[in-house]
């Protein structure tokens, strides 16, 4: 029987990575399209092999995870688009199976964008602006792991800068059901003058709600918000990977947070304050 990664002594604190499981997001995500290529290309370059597969979302797809490490077909695990709640950490976490996760999570090391910071950075600038009514878009379906952090940081700057806005919660991330629900959010009583997305989706819907009419901003700069003028904040693919790679090679649980990167374009001209923001470092 071949040995696996698990098996073989480390050298120099070091292992080597061997296969990677890795989930196919079966939808339509840009930039999970980059991710994966980034991915493959720096295991690769460690010297192992990412193995592609598919499983459902949620509780009912945990079975082909723990399938694949009963089997020991893997070596080790990366998991991404993580949830609050999400049932994979858990599972895999009896099997011993090494995993790191793009999105924070409970069991093992994880790399994630300071999305709070961002998003607080985001509401200065809009306040710079003019803008004294901004409201969050959200998606709920399924609730992802970074959105509450991301929520916190509009809410921490709202209140920091005495502004008012309300939330409003799309039933699902798709541009459609973004698009409904900020047409919930402009029809209220006191309508914001800008919306802060949870991400490029639902922004990309509040801009067809918005009709030019209101400021919007989005979240992952994927290629979509280049082409709707999005201003968006992008999160650094080579880097996130790069350290998810180096949690693998050397068995560490680190929690990191990384920088993201405001880019603005027409939908809310920041230009002035673009830049990078968050707090890097080790958790």
């Amino acid at each position: 029987m071949a040995v696996t990664a698990r098996e073989r002594p480390a050298e120099s604190g070091v292992r080597e990575v061997g296969l990677v499981g890795y989930c196919v997001d079966t939808g339509s995500n840009l930039l999970m399209d980059a991710f994966l290529r980034a991915l493959s290309a720096r295991v690769e370059a460690a010297g192992g092999h990412v193995l592609l597969f598919n499983a459902p979302a949620g509780a009912e797809g945990v079975g082909v995870y723990t399938d694949l490490a009963a089997r020991r077909a893997v070596d080790a695990f990366v998991l991404a688009d993580t949830v609050v709640d999400d049932p994979r950490h858990a599972a895999l976490a009896r099997f011993g199976v090494p995993l790191v996760s793009f999105g924070r999570a409970p069991v093992g090391g994880w790399v994630d964008v300071d999305g709070g910071a961002a998003t607080a950075e985001l509401v200065r600038g809009l306040v710079a602006l003019g803008h004294r009514r901004i409201g969050f878009l959200g998606s709920c379906t399924p609730r992802a792991a970074g959105v509450d952090e991301r929520l916190a940081g509009w809410r921490r700057a709202c209140a920091d800068l005495g502004v008012s806005g309300e939330v409003v919660w799309a039933e699902e991330d798709t541009v459609a059901a973004g698009e409904r629900a900020a047409l919930r959010l402009l029809g209220s009583r006191r309508p914001p003058t800008a919306i802060v997305g949870v991400d490029d989706q639902v922004a990309i819907g509040a801009l067809r709600a918005g009709r030019g009419e209101v400021a919007v901003t989005g979240f992952d700069d994927s290629p979509l918000a280049a082409v709707a003028e999005l201003t968006s904040v992008r999160q650094p693919i080579d880097r996130i990977v790069g350290e998810l790679v180096r949690l693998l090679t050397t068995g560490g649980e680190e929690h990191v947070l990384l920088r993201g990167e405001i880019v603005a374009r027409a939908s809310a001209p920041l230009a002035a304050r673009q830049g990078r923001y968050g707090k890097p470092g080790y958790m």
